[in-house]
C-alpha cells in the first residue's frame, strides 16, 4: 500500500535532488505525498529570497516529476499579491494540485478572491492553522475560527493543518460547524484536518478522542502528514510520527467502541450506520484521504 506524507516542504535555500529525496521517504516508509512549494517572498520562510511565482511552480512540479506519479505539487501562494487571482488559474494550467496559504500577514477573509478561483479550478487549498514560530505577530490570524468566512465560499475544499494547535478544542467545534453548514445552509464545503506536528504528542490523544467521542468521524477527512522538507527528509521523525500515530488510534479504538456517552452514540444511531474503527482513521490518513482532498476520489 503506498503510503503517503500530505505536508513536505520545498525550501530556497537548500537545493534538493530528487534521489536524494526518494532514498530517505522510502527508507521512512513513504512512497509518495504533497509536496509544498518553495515559500513566496512575503512569507518569513522565504528568508528574503523572491522567486516568481511561476518558476517557484516549475519547479516543484519537475521535482515531482522526477519524483513520480505519487508524488503531487503545490502551490504556496500569497494572496496579498496584485495578480494571486491570475496565478490561481496559472497554478491550474502548470500542474499544480493544491494551493497552500499561510495567513501570516493578514485575516483568512483576505484569502476570499483566491479561493472563490481555486473553486473554478478544481484546486483544493491547504491552509496553515495554530501558532507559528515565525518570529512576527500572526497568532491571531490562524486560529480556526477565522476561517468560518470559508463558508462564504461553496464548493471549496480545505484543509487546516497542524490540528490548529494550541486550539485544538476550537479546532474540534469549526468541524462540526462546517458539517452543520454542509447540511443545513447546503454550502458544500469539504473540511479536511491535517495531523502534522506542530500539534505535540501529549494533545494529539485528546483532540482524536475528543473528535471520535463527539460523534466526528474522521475516517475520510484526516490527512497524515510531517511537515518536514524534501533537502533533509528527517527518516527518524517520519517514522517515529507513523508508529505514533498507529498506537495511538489503535488504542483509542476500544473506549470508543464501548463509549455511551449520548452524542456519539446518538450520531452514528441516526446515521443507522455503526461505528467506525478508528485504526482506519489512521489507514485512511495514510493512503485514501489525500486522493480524496486532491478529487482523484471520493
Amino acid at each position: 500500500m503506498i503510503v503517503y506524507d500530505s505536508h513536505i516542504h520545498m525550501s530556497s535555500r537548500h537545493p534538493a535532488s530528487p534521489e536524494d529525496f526518494l532514498k530517505k521517504s522510502s527508507a521512512a516508509g513513504i512512497s509518495g505525498g504533497l509536496i509544498l512549494s518553495i515559500p513566496p517572498v512575503g512569507n518569513p520562510d522565504a528568508y528574503g529570497v523572491d522567486i516568481p511565482a511561476f518558476e517557484r511552480m516549475e519547479k516543484v512540479r519537475d521535482f515531482c516529476k522526477a519524483c513520480g506519479p505519487e508524488f503531487f505539487p503545490c502551490f504556496w501562494i500569497d494572496v496579498l499579491e496584485k495578480d494571486a487571482v491570475e496565478q490561481v488559474k496559472l497554478a491550474k494550467e502548470t500542474g499544480m494540485r493544491a494551493l497552500k496559504i499561510i495567513c501570516s500577514r493578514h485575516a483568512p477573509s483576505a484569502c476570499i478572491p483566491v479561493c472563490r478561483e481555486a473553486v473554478k479550478y478544481d484546486l483544493p487549498v491547504l491552509f496553515h492553522s495554530g501558532i507559528l514560530w515565525d518570529g512576527v505577530d500572526s497568532g491571531n490570524y490562524n486560529r480556526p475560527c477565522d476561517f468560518e468566512c470559508m463558508t462564504e465560499v461553496p464548493g471549496l475544499t480545505f484543509a487546516l493543518a497542524h490540528i490548529s494547535w494550541p486550539w485544538t478544542d476550537e479546532c474540534i467545534a469549526f468541524y462540526g460547524k462546517m458539517l452543520h453548514a454542509n447540511s443545513a445552509h447546503k454550502r458544500n464545503i469539504r473540511l479536511f484536518i491535517d495531523d502534522a506536528p506542530g500539534t505535540p504528542d501529549i494533545y494529539r490523544r485528546n483532540v482524536f478522542r475528543n473528535f471520535a467521542l463527539l460523534g466526528y468521524d474522521l475516517s475520510e477527512t484526516l490527512l497524515f502528514g510531517v511537515d518536514t522538507n524534501v533537502s533533509n527528509y528527517n527518516t527518524e521523525w517520519v517514522e517515529y510520527t507513523l508508529n505514533f500515530d498507529r498506537e495511538l488510534f489503535a488504542s483509542l479504538n476500544d473506549e470508543f467502541q464501548n463509549f455511551d456517552g449520548y452524542l456519539a452514540k446518538a450520531v452514528f444511531e441516526k446515521q443507522n450506520k455503526p461505528r467506525p474503527d478508528l485504526n482506519d482513521w489512521f489507514t485512511n490518513s495514510t493512503s485514501r484521504n489525500l486522493l480524496r482532498f486532491l478529487g482523484e476520489i471520493r
